[in-house]
């Protein structure tokens, strides 16, 4: 569907919280679309302000930092890191990208769209772009 010619794209898919299927081999790119509470999706699904509580945001943020943490390892340098999620909470989004660059000296912020609010057009969205660097 991209129509590229001559590409060497290879989709690998694992757990990134469990990172033992990794095999050392490092990655250009990664995309990474971490769980979390759905609230930019609330418009389709209206039920998910009811199911979710305050100690599920805990939560899925300590999980989206270990994954984060863990894929990090995993990007060559000059690599980038797409880091996306379907929330419009900060501390799933902003807070966390800030937090991830803030910690890691060879974490550069590149521009992305950042956060993007829910509309008649489209869901909720946060995304954050990084490349990997030596500090």
């Amino acid at each position: 569907r991209l129509q590229l010619i001559n590409s060497r794209i290879q989709v690998i898919t694992g757990d990134a919280s469990q990172p033992d299927w990794w095999d050392g081999n490092l990655f250009d790119k990664i995309l990474l679309d971490v769980p979390c509470s759905a609230s930019g999706i609330v418009r389709r699904h209206p039920d998910i302000v009811f199911l979710r509580k305050q100690q599920d945001i805990v939560r899925l943020v300590e999980a989206q930092r270990a994954i984060l943490e863990n894929v990090w390892m995993m990007l060559k340098n000059g690599g980038t890191l797409l880091y996306l999620t379907c929330s419009i909470f900060p501390e799933e989004g902003e807070e966390q990208i800030t937090r991830f660059v803030m910690d890691h000296p060879n974490a550069l912020r590149l521009e992305a769209p950042g956060q993007l609010l829910p509309s008649e057009h489209h869901d909720g969205f946060f995304y954050g772009l990084l490349k990997k660097h030596q500090p």
